[in-house]
């Protein structure tokens, strides 16, 4: 996620996440530095990405059906 300081919720939810060290802002003087080095970390170790993102996913998962059942349950 590459935002800009203002993207306040955007940020929050990534950090939330646990992905804080690909929040990237781009009115950072170095952002063009800090994107080259988050790619060239990724294509070194895809695979560990791929299951970090997976982790993730799963959580989301999980924290998403937990909230729809329990505004299932007020209905």
């Amino acid at each position: 996620h590459v935002p800009y300081a203002e993207c306040g919720r955007k940020r929050q939810m990534v950090r939330d996440m646990g992905l804080d060290d690909c929040l990237i802002d781009l009115d950072d003087p170095l952002a063009a530095e800090k994107m080259l080095a988050a790619t060239r970390a990724i294509l070194a170790d895809p695979q560990a990405m791929r299951q970090r993102l997976r982790q993730v996913k799963t959580e989301l998962v999980r924290l998403a059906t937990d909230t729809f059942g329990r505004v299932a349950g007020h209905l």
